[in-house]
C-alpha cells in the first residue's frame, strides 16, 4: 500500500519538507490544498506534547492508500497494547471552520453539491482496511474526525447531521491531543515489522465478507437489500459468470 510509514521517532526526526516530498513523490497528482493539509496535519504532530509522549516504535502513516474506492487514510497510527493485540487508529483530518461547516450540505455520499460526511467517510476507511486487506483482521481498529479550525458550534452541526446513526460513534474533536490521549492509553509498543507489514499489504476480503457474499449468491439466508446493494450484488454476479 502506498504512502508515508515510519516509527514516531523516526517521524519526530525527520523534517516537515521530507516527509511532505516523499508524498508527493508518491502521489504527484496531488493538488496544492492536498499538500498543505498534509504540512498542517504533520506539524500539528511535531508539535504536540502528547504525540512525543508515544512510545517512540509506534508506527505512524500518513495518507496510506487503501484497496477500495480509491480511499486514502489522512493518519494511521498503530502498535501493541498491554496483551500484544494489534491496534490500528485511523484519523480522518479535515481543516473546515464554523461558516463553512454552516455552508455544508452532508449527505451518505459523493453526491453533487453535498459532502460526505466525515463520520461516514471515516467509517468506510475502517471498513476497508479492516475487512479488505490481507493484515486489517489482525487489528482492533478505532476511528476519529479530526476538524482543526472549527469551534463548539461546528462541531455540534457535523454532529447532528449525521444521516447514519451506526457510524456516530467516531469521535469527533478540534483538538488532536483528544485523539492522541486515547491512543497513548491504548499503546503500549510497536516495531519496524509492522512497517513492513502495512507496506505489503493486499487486496483480500475476510472471511465473513466472502462468507456473507456467499450466503448472498447462493440464497442461503435472505437479505434486504438497498438498490445500490443489490446493484453491486448483480455486477459481482455477473463478474463471477464471466469468470472474473
Amino acid at each position: 500500500m502506498l504512502g508515508f510509514l515510519s516509527t514516531k521517532k523516526a517521524f519526530i526526526e525527520q523534517s516537515t519538507d521530507s516527509i511532505l516530498q516523499e508524498l508527493i513523490n508518491t502521489y504527484p497528482t496531488a493538488e496544492l490544498s492536498q499538500v498543505q493539509s498534509w504540512q498542517t496535519l504533520i506539524n500539528d504532530l511535531k508539535q504536540s506534547s502528547v504525540f512525543l509522549s508515544l512510545p517512540d516504535n509506534v508506527i505512524v502513516g500518513v495518507e496510506y492508500s487503501l484497496p477500495t474506492g480509491g480511499m486514502g487514510i489522512d493518519l494511521i497510527i498503530c502498535g501493541y497494547d498491554t496483551n500484544k493485540v494489534k491496534k490500528a487508529f485511523i484519523i480522518e483530518s479535515k481543516q473546515w471552520n464554523d461558516q463553512y461547516i454552516e455552508k455544508l450540505s452532508f449527505s451518505e455520499y459523493r453526491e453533487e453539491g453535498k459532502e460526505l460526511h466525515p463520520q461516514i467517510q471515516v467509517g468506510r476507511h475502517h471498513l476497508s482496511f479492516k475487512d479488505y486487506t490481507d493484515v486489517g483482521f489482525d487489528y482492533d481498529v478505532k476511528s476519529f474526525v479530526y476538524i482543526r479550525n472549527c469551534g463548539i458550534k461546528g462541531l455540534q452541526i457535523i454532529q447532528e447531521s449525521n444521516p447514519r446513526i451506526e457510524t456516530k460513534k467516531s469521535l469527533i474533536t478540534n483538538k488532536i491531543d483528544d485523539i492522541l490521549v486515547v491512543i497513548r492509553n491504548d499503546i503500549l509498543d510497536g516495531n519496524d515489522n509492522l512497517i513492513e507489514e502495512l507496506k505489503n499489504a493486499e487486496y483480500k476480503p475476510s472471511k465473513d465478507i466472502i462468507d456473507a457474499m456467499k450466503s448472498i449468491i447462493t440464497k442461503d439466508s435472505p437479505f434486504i437489500l438497498t438498490p445500490e446493494q443489490e446493484n453491486i450484488v448483480k455486477e459481482v454476479k455477473k463478474n463471477i459468470k464471466d469468470g472474473k
